[in-house]
Parts: structure tokens; sequence; C-alpha cells
């Protein structure tokens, strides 16, 4: 919120210093001048606010992320004290003993969370990814995710991959699309005429991911699709729990 805060006061900064270098300036300028002055001062404002709203929304995606596993060891550090607290007065190996099973059912419900959610790529993976698919340098993909927030990073983590490998990644709303609503696991689509290059596509991903990859191919004609239409659509759903 601070960042918002801040970058929203840089905006204002930047209306009151076009307002007042106008005015000043103005007996010199011409009103075309005049208003090409205004009009960058407004460009740069919209710029301002624009990048401090895209910081604040990836810094709520990343806190709700790791939210519920804080939850989860607060909840269990509590537990575990107030066992120990209840405990004074008995045993050393009976207080060993309950704090050892509420650590045990502490690690079980972090081990839960995290089949049920995505990682995020580390750097490693992502060099590997992006080498793999710069085989196939100047495609065109377009990724999209499921609502959730370690699906949206992951998506994230792979468009820019995409990116470092030079494909011409398409410029489309991360969520909110038919193919996002209730997908599941990690799935790769492409038409007849790219159906070997969505299958080496989904073999990259299922090397690095760790995980399978569903393939699917549109056998309708390409030519009834749109002009701008990527070769491949990458789709993040929620992780499947085995």
């Amino acid at each position: 919120m601070l960042a918002l805060l801040l970058g929203l006061a840089a905006a204002v900064g930047w209306v009151v210093f076009d307002v007042v270098a106008a005015v000043v300036t103005y007996p010199n300028m011409t009103t075309g001048w005049w208003w090409i002055f205004v009009s960058a001062g407004g460009v740069l404002v919209t710029l301002t606010a624009v990048a401090q709203i895209i910081e604040y929304k990836a810094h709520q995606r990343d806190e709700m992320r790791h939210s519920q596993e804080h939850d989860v060891l607060a909840q269990g550090s509590i537990a575990i004290l107030a066992k120990m607290i209840g405990a004074i007065g008995q045993p050393t190996d009976t207080v060993i003993e309950a704090a050892t099973t509420k650590l045990a059912l502490l690690e079980n419900k972090l081990s839960r969370i995290e089949e049920r959610s995505w990682i995020a790529l580390d750097i490693d993976r992502k060099e590997i990814l992006a080498s793999k698919l710069g085989v196939f340098r100047g495609h065109s993909v377009q990724v999209v995710a499921h609502e959730n927030p370690d699906c949206q990073e992951l998506a994230e983590d792979i468009k820019d991959c995409f990116r470092k490998a030079e494909w011409h990644v398409r410029k489309v709303p991360l969520t909110g699309s038919w193919a996002t609503s209730g997908a599941s696991g990690l799935i790769v689509t492409g038409w007849e005429h790219t159906e070997t290059l969505c299958r080496a596509t989904a073999d990259a991903l299922m090397d690095v991911m760790r995980a399978s990859v569903t393939t699917t191919i549109d056998m309708r004609p390409h030519q009834i699709f749109e002009s701008d239409m990527p070769e491949i659509i990458v789709v993040v759903g929620t992780k499947k729990v085995r």
C-alpha cells in the first residue's frame, strides 16, 4: 500500500510540475506546443500510476500465497506452546512426546499445502526451460492461468521463459478466460498444423516441472481462426493432487 501511495504522490507531483512549467513558459509557447507539453505530462502520470498498481497487485498475490502457510505455522506453534505449558510438572519424556506429536501434525499440514500448490520456478529451472524452448524460437504462444495465486505465479514464470527463448508471447489477460475456469493441471493446446510443436512444448514443460502435462490438438482447419491466433496455448490450472 505504501508503494501505491508513493506512486500516486509522484504522479501528483508530475501534474504540479507540468502545470507550473507550462504556465511559466506559456508566453513563449504556441497553443499546439502547450497541449503537447501538458499531454506528455498526462502520459507520465498514467504510466506512473499503472506501474505502481501492477507492483501492488503482484505484492498482494505473493502475500496471499504465503498467508496460508504462515497461518498453519502460527497455529502449530501456539498449539505446541500450549501443550508444553499444560505439561509443566509432568515428566520430561511426556512433554517431549507431546511436542513431537504436534510437530508431526504440523509437518503433515504443510506437506498437504505443498501438494495442492504449484512451486514457482527457481533460476536453474527457468534456465533449463528457456533452453529447451529456445530450440523453437520465433513461434507464438499464449499463457493463461487459473485465478489461484500459485497458478498465476507459475504462469508468469513460464511466460518469462518463453520470452527468454525468443517466442512471441501474446498479450492477453492472465485469468478470467473460458479456458482457465475450473482448469486443472498443465494443459498445452495446439492445432493440427502445430501438433509437433505442441507436443515438443509439452515435453519441455514436463521435464522441468516434473509433472504430467495434458496435450490437446484442435483438429479444426487453422484458416478459421484469427490471423493473430497463437500457435500454442498453455493453461496453468490448479495442481492435481496425487
